[in-house]
C-alpha cells in the first residue's frame, strides 16, 4: 500500500470529489497541509483523507474546474 507523502494527491473519504495536493505533513503525521485546485490551502486530519488515484491526479491537474459543495 502506498503512503501519503509530500506531492501526493489525496481526497476526502466522505467527499471523494474534493481532491487536494499535499504540501506538508506535520512531524507526528496527524495532519496534512494541502492545497485545493483553486489555490486555497487547508489543514486536514490524516484520518479524514485517503490517497488519490491516477484519475484524481489528472482531474486536479486538468483545466476542468472542480466545484466543492
Amino acid at each position: 500500500m502506498e503512503e501519503i507523502t509530500i506531492g501526493s494527491y489525496i481526497r476526502l473519504k466522505k467527499t471523494p470529489t474534493q481532491i487536494y495536493k499535499v504540501v506538508d505533513i506535520d512531524c507526528e503525521g496527524q495532519s496534512i497541509d494541502a492545497i485545493q485546485k483553486n489555490g486555497h490551502r487547508v489543514i486536514l486530519d490524516i484520518s479524514e483523507v485517503e490517497l488519490g488515484s491516477d484519475d484524481d491526479m489528472l482531474l486536479y491537474e486538468s483545466d476542468v474546474q472542480i466545484e466543492y459543495h
